[in-house]
């Protein structure tokens, strides 16, 4: 019987959270009371919770939860469920970005993990502000735990097969200033992979956004079509290493000789093979899939339109400050008016004069709802004049027919 697990990190424990069909809360198997001290919040059959609430929690309440990047979101509270606690939710990444755990728990045997997490990349001049080096460490910290539990998953498997978007695209390690034994660079012996796509087409892939936005059919199709072939390349190799060992059958008694399927993604594998410049089409695609790293600024680098109608509303920006300045450059201010100005000043950073006039969780929801609000303008004006178009551009059909 298939069974949903959606996760989430609880701020009050630091524990995993989960969330079935039929139960919510910390289960047991993931705590180790010799290591970690902190009380569990036992996990609670719905028909056992203590308002009707808890009992009919809503699923929307669950993926939200699930999702709730630190930060970005509130945190989903739920109230009632304990005596004197008001349990605090985030992201289930935040504890275990791979959602292994909830499987290991439950005593799966075969596990099939796609791990959508960006890899962290090489610095060659890391940040040494107090931003940038805590971003970075933070960096650090989640690529480490995230090694930590593929280690983990290779101790509790019989067997196992990994594969990523930077296969056969590992760098040589870095020699230093007059290294008398320096390491060359690997001669590469064709401009593709093993699994048939063009090395520098799938650096492109590899170095793909992973923010929960919108992709175009042709991004999505590329890392579909990438997958595939690295896929199907592993399986490959491991059922040679398997005849190669004398053993019977196929590895995992897979299928690995199964004809493949006719999946609208599979159209773009012969381009894939090809260098940028082979024809048109090559060359668009690897200049979508170029933006394609992009997170903020994909639309204006993919349609002329959007990038001139930016430029010219920077310049008209500029000339319009330009022109009240040079209106307003022979006003007069009195030095009354500068002092008034001064000392309101000084006054409004020194007393809390918005707490008097304003308590402080009014002010909060009055921000909060405004924040909410032009946020929700921002997207339906992305939505309606931006997205659509961005979608058009990056077509399938578009791209074949250059």
């Amino acid at each position: 019987m298939p069974a949903l697990i959606l996760n989430s990190s609880s701020l009050n424990s630091g524990h995993n959270w989960q969330f079935t069909a039929n139960s919510m809360g910390e289960p047991p198997g993931h705590i180790l009371g010799e290591i970690d001290i902190n009380r569990r919040y036992r996990r609670v059959y719905y028909d056992d919770a203590p308002t009707d609430e808890l009992k009919k929690y809503r699923l929307g309440y669950a993926v939200a939860a699930s999702a709730c990047v630190p930060g970005m979101f509130e945190p989903l509270t739920i109230t009632g469920l304990y005596e004197n606690r008001t349990v605090r939710l985030v992201d289930g990444g935040v504890h275990d970005n791979q959602g292994v755990a909830g499987l290991l728990s439950e005593g799966c045997t075969r596990i099939l993990c796609s791990d959508a997490c960006g890899q962290m990349g090489d610095v060659l001049q890391p940040s040494d502000t107090p931003t940038g080096v805590l971003l970075r460490t933070t960096s650090i910290l989640q690529d480490r735990v995230r090694e930590a539990e593929y280690q983990d998953l290779r101790s509790r498997l019989d067997s196992h097969a990994g594969v990523n978007t930077r296969k056969e695209l590992e760098d040589d390690p870095l020699n230093w200033i007059g290294c008398e034994d320096p390491r060359s660079a690997a001669s590469k012996s064709s401009n593709q992979t093993s699994y048939g796509i063009d090395r520098d087409l799938q650096e492109k892939i590899a170095a793909m956004r992973t923010d929960l936005d919108t992709f175009t059919e042709v991004e999505a199709y590329a890392l579909m079509a990438s997958g595939y072939q690295i896929t199907k390349r592993e399986f490959e190799l491991l059922q040679q290493q398997h005849r190669k060992e004398g053993r019977p059958g196929t590895w995992g008694n897979y299928d690995i000789d199964a004809a493949g399927a006719d999946w609208r993604f599979r159209q773009l594998e012969p381009l894939m093979a090809m260098k940028q410049e082979t024809n048109k089409q090559s060359e668009d695609l690897h200049h979508q899939l170029e933006i394609a790293r992009e997170v903020f600024s994909k639309a204006w680098h993919l349609i002329p339109q959007y990038k001139i109608a930016a430029i010219l509303t920077g310049v008209i920006a500029v000339i319009s400050i330009v022109f009240f300045a040079a209106l307003a450059w022979n006003t007069t201010v009195s030095v009354g008016a500068m002092i008034i100005f001064a000392v309101l000043s000084i006054i409004a950073m020194a007393v809390p004069i918005l707490h008097w006039l304003m308590p402080a969780s009014r002010f909060r929801l009055i921000f909060k709802t405004s924040i909410t609000l032009l946020g929700y303008m921002v997207a339906k004006i992305h939505l309606k004049y931006v997205n659509e178009k961005f979608l058009k551009r990056g077509e399938l059909k578009r791209l074949l027919k250059l």
